[in-house]
């Protein structure tokens, strides 16, 4: 490749352009220059067209941007024989800009490397041991317990409580809080206006009364709930009108329960259950847990969801996000006796929360089981 060049004086001459195996495919240049001492800047600006044997079969003739030209060795015009000339183009300076700019601010945050976990807790039953940090006596829930109140009051007690203050706050909190996202959020309607039940892996102590209300939204949810979390001193009383069910304590009251079940089903409500029972705060995997929590949806044959709460790394912060997908619906088999086909139902969600949970990424709180003694 050959540059023709002119100076301002008018002359001229041909010389050999010393350049990056990129710049071999251009066309010729013509620069337009003044006869400055050595080390100076010629500048240039690419010729009209590209003519060159490279830019001809498959190729788009464009224009490239103008290059900065510096000449080193003995004086003289530019493209004088045997003078060495360099250039570097205005793409090449903002490429390397912009290379020492990812070499020092954004390296460090591409690290994929995840820090360590900030604990590890140690466990010696998987389906019966309990991490939360909440100290309660429990209430005992008897055949006195109101589980449905059909005053009028209630009702507006309830959307206030659930729909101007719960839903506000369930926001703030796992948009703030947990940096939450949901995904698969369309499957729901599948089910129309149907009520269902939702299953889901219990790791928040304070996110998992919140998570189900914006993944579901904008179903009205109640929440099947230890007998804790209506007795505490003063949320204890709020929390039936947020949608808590808590787990009856004796024959009589489980009749007001199921009762309660079926009406909220029937008026087209979803019921959170988390069948793990205990809270174990990050845990990343799927505790294994019993079919019992599968007898509601059938005995009142409907749908179920899977809700599971994954755990990802985040740039700024050692504590993880949380990404929580929605799988569904499941329906009891028809053609199996009830005890089989809550058993098969319990499987086939179980077997899809452990496949979900398995997009998790960062274990910021690890769990170990405790070696049996000899």
């Amino acid at each position: 490749m050959h540059v023709q060049t002119r100076t301002a004086s008018g002359t001229g001459g041909e010389g050999e352009c010393v350049c990056p195996a990129a710049q071999l495919e251009t066309s010729d240049f013509v620069w337009f220059s003044h006869a400055e001492p050595d080390g100076q800047k010629l500048y240039g600006e690419r010729a009209h067209s590209f003519s060159n044997s490279h830019s001809s079969a498959g190729r788009t003739p464009g224009r490239v941007p103008p290059a900065l030209f510096y000449r080193q060795g003995g004086k003289g015009r530019a493209g004088r024989a045997g003078e060495r000339q360099s250039f570097l183009t205005f793409g090449d300076f903002g490429g390397k800009l912009i290379h020492t700019l990812e070499t020092i601010w954004m390296e460090p945050l591409m690290n994929t490397q995840a820090p360590p976990p900030i604990k590890t807790v140690y466990y010696t039953d998987a389906r019966n041991d309990e991490f939360s940090s909440a100290q309660i006596e429990p209430r005992r829930i008897d055949e006195s317990y109101r589980y449905i109140d059909p005053r009028p009051t209630w009702k507006a007690a309830r959307f206030v409580a659930y729909r101007l203050f719960a839903m506000p706050a369930a926001f703030l909190y796992c948009k703030l809080a947990l940096h939450a996202r949901f995904e698969n959020r369309q499957v729901l309607k599948a089910v129309g206006k149907t009520g269902c039940f939702v299953y889901g892996n219990h790791t928040q102590q304070v996110g998992d009364p919140f998570l189900p209300n914006l993944a579901l939204f904008p179903k009205s949810v109640y929440m099947i709930v230890h007998p804790n979390n209506v007795s505490m001193p003063v949320l204890g009383k709020l929390t039936p009108y947020l949608g808590a069910l808590p787990l009856p304590s004796n024959i009589k009251a489980m009749r007001s329960f199921l009762d309660a079940i079926r009406t909220r089903i029937e008026e087209g409500s979803f019921i959170m259950v988390y069948p793990e029972a205990h809270i174990w705060p990050y845990y990343t995997g799927i505790r294994d847990f019993p079919a019992t929590s599968m007898k509601y949806p059938v005995e009142l044959d409907v749908p179920s969801f899977a809700l599971t709460t994954t755990y990802h790394r985040r740039r700024f912060s050692r504590k993880p996000r949380t990404v929580t997908y929605l799988d569904g619906p499941f329906y009891p088999d028809r053609s199996l006796p009830p005890r089989a086909r809550a058993q098969a139902l319990r499987d086939e969600i179980y077997k899809t929360m452990v496949g979900r949970s398995k997009e998790s990424d960062y274990e910021y709180i690890r769990y170990v089981k405790k070696e049996a003694s000899t």
